[in-house]
């Protein structure tokens, strides 16, 4: 009898790990197969266990912002950064290792419900160098005229992050204190904003009333700066 009280615990738990982490796994967006994110001083944990277990352990972990894993060798790395510069050339080709991070969430179907009248839905990229917030918002609400003729095209329109970049096009009347940037795009509803600049280490930040596809202005290198700009595809 007691056998069969241990099989039984023993199949449940291991129905529990499979359908947990078929949750897990959906939440993953795998960035480059072949290869391996090697930024010196990234590795938190290095083991030998299954890419579903590696990535339920980094998902678990509040430091874990991506990871590595190794079809063969079944070696998982959990890493507290995460690949975010298409400069970056240490993510390397390496036959054999995937290299994952963490998928943000789908807008609603009902999107347009979450925005006043006037307002279009734009779903914002988070820094991925810091652990993904399910709990924010995630979008922002723009009654700018070039975003709504976009949206009147049919298309969908969000805000990506380019990374060590300024943009000088004209400023909104809203500048932030240090705060949080998903703060300052709350106010993207007032200020008629198309996109944002923020410092990344205080979180200051200015909404944009034109971006590079609306004025003459160009982006420029600026370290420790995030720019927030629409696309609309």
């Amino acid at each position: 009898m007691k056998s069969i009280r241990l099989l039984v615990l023993f199949l449940a738990a291991g129905f529990l790990f499979c359908i947990r982490g078929e949750i897990t796994e959906a939440m993953w967006k795998l960035k480059m197969t072949d290869y391996r994110y090697t930024l010196p001083g990234s590795v938190l944990v290095s083991l030998k266990i299954s890419r579903v277990a590696c990535g339920m352990l980094c998902h678990t972990r509040q430091d874990c912002l991506s990871f590595n894993h190794n079809k063969a060798s079944t070696e998982c790395e959990i890493l507290n950064t995460a690949f975010h510069k298409p400069s970056d050339t240490t993510l390397i080709a390496a036959p054999g290792w995937d290299y994952y991070n963490f998928l943000p969430p789908r807008p609603p179907k009902n999107a347009s419900d979450y925005c006043p009248s006037g307002g279009i839905y734009v779903q914002y990229e988070q820094p991925v160098y810091k652990r993904y917030d399910f709990s924010i918002d995630g979008f922002a609400c723009s009654p700018h005229q070039w975003v709504k003729d976009r949206h009147n095209e049919g298309k969908t329109c969000k805000m990506v992050i380019m990374y060590d970049t300024d943009f000088r096009g004209q400023d909104s009347e809203y500048s932030s204190k240090p705060g949080t940037y998903y703060n300052a795009l709350r106010q993207c509803m007032t200020y008629n904003c198309i996109g944002m600049i923020c410092t990344k280490y205080s979180d200051i930040c200015w909404l944009k009333l034109n971006s590079q596809f609306t004025s003459g202005s160009i982006t420029e290198d600026a370290v420790d700066f995030l720019y927030w700009y629409t696309v609309c595809e």
